[in-house]
């Protein structure tokens, strides 16, 4: 049997090509870009209840590098929540706002699709 699965806009994808740039939104992952690339260095401020963990209960954190033309410049934050209700607090109060002089943007973090649940 040979599954399809429906995007948003009425897409669908048979075939594993087109399933590869699927992405999923995870409702308890929070996706913060904008950070200085020093950030990296400041893991327990954005741990602690002065930062990320203000908002709930954090499971894990990883940091992800933004390239712009070849240069690292900017860094962005992925951190998984143990709950939706932290992340969609965490969401309301970190975009648009500053660290520094960077202006930070929040959302909803996206995961590759699970082969292993499309599966028979």
């Amino acid at each position: 049997m040979n599954k399809v699965i429906a995007s948003e806009n009425g897409n669908h994808f048979n075939n594993k090509k087109k399933l590869e740039s699927l992405r999923i939104v995870d409702r308890n992952l929070l996706f913060v870009k904008g950070f200085p690339k020093e950030i990296v260095h400041m893991k327990a401020l954005l741990n602690s209840r002065l930062f990320f963990a203000n908002y709930g209960k954090i499971l894990s954190m990883v940091f992800m590098n933004e390239l712009n033309k070849k240069k690292l410049e900017k860094i962005s934050v992925f951190v998984k929540y143990e709950n939706e209700m932290s992340v969609l607090i965490a969401i309301l109060a970190i975009n648009k706002s500053y660290f520094n002089k960077y202006q930070l943007n929040a959302s909803y973090g996206k995961t590759r699709l699970c082969f292993n649940f499309i599966n028979d």
